[in-house]
């Protein structure tokens, strides 16, 4: 998980009992990731960590961020999605136009028509992302105190905020409840599901990806990225998978350069 003004890692606890405290310049707040674990027994608490609704009983992964923006931004400039750490995708022309038509699909049948993806340029990494008030449930906590057990702070709004247009920006005042699950995605598995099962090893090669959250002016010609959030994962492979649910702890070593690119 990136922290901080240097975008340093830290190692990230998934599938745990509290929510993980962070902050940066741009967002404070918690995080919960939830996998589905490949046996039972790696996670006998796994049901418990989803939401109690019915809809969330099969589902294989489930994130929710929780907490404040510490500036306004337009929602127009704030979007989530996940990218790959590798600047490069090694990919073949038959693979690659297998990929396109695939993302096509997905971009008509889930997102609306407001999907971006890109292959990789010399600007960015290959990525999928979505505005952030389209792309996942977000719903706004109130501008109270949120009290967690244990160490954690307080997530206190901003009495003194004065959002121009609420459709327009995201405000400091209100503490956002942000969270998404799905039943086609399984990381454990490092794969996709459904229409059919399909292992992500085949299109992101031996890259990390990112799961991100943040901030881009797409009329700008200097591509920079202000990350809101940014939790990065390696997969490595089946047979260490149940050893990593088990202890709870998602490897993520530091980053060679900012991801700030």
């Amino acid at each position: 998980l990136a922290i901080g003004k240097n975008d340093e890692m830290r190692l990230f606890q998934i599938n745990s009992n509290e929510p993980i405290p962070f902050e940066n310049d741009f967002f404070v707040g918690h995080v919960s990731l939830v996998l589905r674990p490949l046996d039972s027994h790696d996670d006998p608490k796994f049901a418990e960590r989803l939401p109690s609704d019915d809809e969330f009983s099969t589902s294989t992964f489930w994130i929710q961020i929780e907490g404040r923006f510490k500036r306004q931004m337009r929602k127009d400039q704030v979007f989530v999605g996940a990218q790959l750490a590798d600047t490069k995708m090694n990919l073949g022309s038959i693979t690659r136009k297998v990929s396109d038509l695939f993302l096509r699909l997905l971009n008509s049948s889930a997102g609306g028509g407001k999907m971006f993806y890109s292959f990789g340029t010399e600007y960015e990494s290959p990525h999928i992302s979505f505005p952030l008030h389209s792309g996942i449930d977000v719903t706004k906590a109130g501008t109270e105190n949120i009290q967690r057990s244990g160490k954690q702070a307080k997530i206190t709004g901003k009495d003194h905020d004065s959002t121009p247009d609420e459709d327009l920006y995201w405000n400091t005042k209100d503490v956002y409840t942000m969270s998404y699950y799905a039943k086609s995605i399984d990381l454990a598995r490092w794969s996709i599901l459904l229409p059919f099962e399909f292992h992500l090893g085949k299109v992101w090669g031996k890259s990390d990806v990112q799961l991100v959250i943040y901030e881009q002016d797409t009329k700008s010609q200097d591509h920079k990225k202000n990350y809101l959030f940014n939790l990065q994962m390696k997969h490595l492979g089946i047979p260490h998978i149940s050893q990593i649910l088990s202890e709870g702890i998602m490897k993520t070593p530091p980053l060679a350069t900012s991801p700030n690119n």
